[in-house]
């Protein structure tokens, strides 16, 4: 079983020569022979070479190579070839597993008594181990906020404080509001209106941020400053963040 590199080339080297063939003399000078070898690198492996002669007025001669067998070389001697030009010898070659395929010719001519050595150069095409991609650009235009109230800008811890955001998107594409806060709780941090509950005393902050792509890319946000105080002084109520 012969094994070649699916990347490479392989190569085949022919030599005519006059064949005796239990014969005494070679005075008719009539005949040539070919003496073939076929060379080949480590890698997927060739169970048979299949080989075609033609040229001059012979009929075409072809067969195959069974390299199957451990050891085995793809050679083959052929004789009664006529002395004369324009001879030709193609080789293909398939790997086992049918992904590698590898072909070669060569022009020669044959002389009576002279040996004529010949170079095939088969050429292997391995299977295809990569693939492609096609890319279809679109363009989106982000979601854009447009208006953003939070009142009042100071509670006490426990009491509420009224949040509204109102965005717009030019190709209509579904918002997401997406609120947060340094020290207190949403209902809703994603509805455009909602409450936040202060938790605990100091100076916060509220971040409202739009998206129209799951906030991958898209964001657009803006951020306010409020104070929660405690809770056991007097006060007046929340009131309301305002309408669109």
């Amino acid at each position: 079983m012969l094994n070649f590199s699916p990347i490479c080339w392989l190569a085949g080297w022919l030599v005519a020569a006059l064949l005796f063939a239990g014969c005494t003399d070679d005075s008719s000078g009539d005949t040539g022979g070919l003496v073939l070898h076929l060379e080949l690198a480590n890698g997927a492996q060739i169970e048979e070479v299949s080989y075609s002669i033609t040229g001059g007025d012979m009929t075409p001669m072809t067969g195959t190579i069974n390299t199957g067998a451990p050891q085995s070389t793809a050679t083959v001697e052929v004789y009664g070839l006529a002395p004369g030009d324009g001879y030709v010898i193609q080789m293909t070659a398939t790997s086992t597993d049918g992904g590698t395929s590898c072909s070669g010719a060569a022009v020669f001519s044959i002389a009576a008594g002279v040996a004529t050595e010949v170079a095939v150069m088969l050429n292997c095409k391995p299977p295809q181990e990569l693939g492609g991609v096609r890319i279809n650009g679109k363009f989106n235009f982000c979601a854009e906020l447009i208006k953003a109230v939070v009142a009042p800008l100071q509670t006490s811890v426990g009491n509420q404080i009224d949040v509204l955001a109102i965005a717009y998107d030019l190709e209509g594409d579904p918002i997401e509001y997406r609120w947060t806060g340094s020290g207190g709780s949403f209902a809703n941090p994603s509805a455009p209106e909602t409450t936040y509950t202060c938790q605990e005393v100091g100076e916060q902050t509220i971040t409202i941020t739009v998206s129209d792509d799951g906030f991958e890319y898209c964001d657009c946000d803006w951020t306010v400053d409020i104070k929660c105080v405690d809770g056991s002084g007097g006060g007046g109520s929340g009131g309301t963040a305002g309408t669109a």
